[in-house]
């Protein structure tokens, strides 16, 4: 990683998140102008600098469990972005083909959504009421409640608790 090397031997800037997310902000801060070049590459920095800034939140959370409840909202606004991975990838000049090989077997917008939850977001987010309110919203409350009991009955029957 450009940033590791650049920094392995300098003392004043470990190599830490908060030092990378500096390193970030400074990289996006050099393409100023209007050309596609500088255009790319500032989108770039930015999205690495909010990924890492999301890192940084999420292990503070690690220590301080109630903000998981403000990353989850974080999460949420993610979600609709993810949901239009597939075509953002095919029209855009911002990643290499190389990074897009990641995102493969990506080919739906709930795929795309999917892959988020499941593959990006931590376990904490995934498990949040929030983001389980987000996948039920289409989900009539009546039918929720059916499967809310069907689950219960199967797990009793699971457990040997029921008939």
């Amino acid at each position: 990683m450009l940033f590791d090397r650049g920094f392995r031997d300098c003392k004043e800037c470990p190599t830490t998140t908060e030092n990378f997310v500096r390193y970030l902000a400074y990289e996006r801060s050099r393409y100023k102008s209007s050309s596609v070049h500088d255009e790319v590459n500032s989108r770039r920095f930015f999205y690495f600098y909010v990924a890492a800034l999301l890192n940084i939140a999420q292990s503070r959370a690690k220590e301080r469990p109630a903000l998981w409840d403000e990353i989850s909202d974080i999460w949420l606004l993610l979600l609709p972005g993810a949901r239009t991975l597939r075509k953002t990838l095919d029209s855009t000049q911002l990643w290499s083909h190389d990074e897009i090989q990641f995102f493969a077997n990506v080919k739906t917008e709930d795929e795309g959504e999917n892959y988020c939850l499941r593959h990006v977001a931590p376990q904490e987010v995934r498990d949040h009421k929030k983001i389980d309110n987000y996948l039920w919203k289409d989900t009539p409350q009546k039918a929720r409640d059916q499967i809310e009991r069907t689950i219960e009955e199967d797990m009793k029957r699971w457990r040997g608790d029921g008939n």
